[in-house]
């Protein structure tokens, strides 16, 4: 039997994206990605490129009414059989009061939609 563990409410979405490598003041160019599912504790995100697991990363995601930004930690990254993209599963580890506001105001908006 499966018992899911999450904290947080978790909704489906397409959310455009961009996750960027933390490496101290070097730049690191960009990866696109798509967010599929979202919550004020993590995000889904679908990449044409890898992301380590444990990698520190800046998660963008370009929401209707705002642009995001705060820090996550990868703890998953998986390639699809059937696409070749890669799901990467990320965990919030820092960010704003305003960042973490948005997002549950998001996440409500789509799941109240989704009923």
């Amino acid at each position: 039997m499966f018992i899911e563990r999450r904290q947080h409410s978790r909704v489906k979405t397409v959310v455009p994206a961009q996750l960027t490598e933390v490496c101290g003041g070097l730049r690191v160019k960009p990866k696109l990605a798509t967010c599929r599912n979202l919550s004020a504790g993590g995000a889904l995100c679908i990449s044409s490129e890898p992301l380590g697991e444990g990698l520190l990363i800046t998660v963008e995601l370009h929401l209707p009414d705002a642009v995001l930004r705060g820090q996550a930690v990868v703890v998953r990254c998986e390639q699809s059989e059937e696409t070749g993209m890669y799901h990467v599963a990320t965990a919030f580890v820092e960010h704003s009061q305003e960042f973490k506001n948005r997002l549950i105001g998001f996440v409500r908006a789509m799941a109240a939609e989704a009923q």
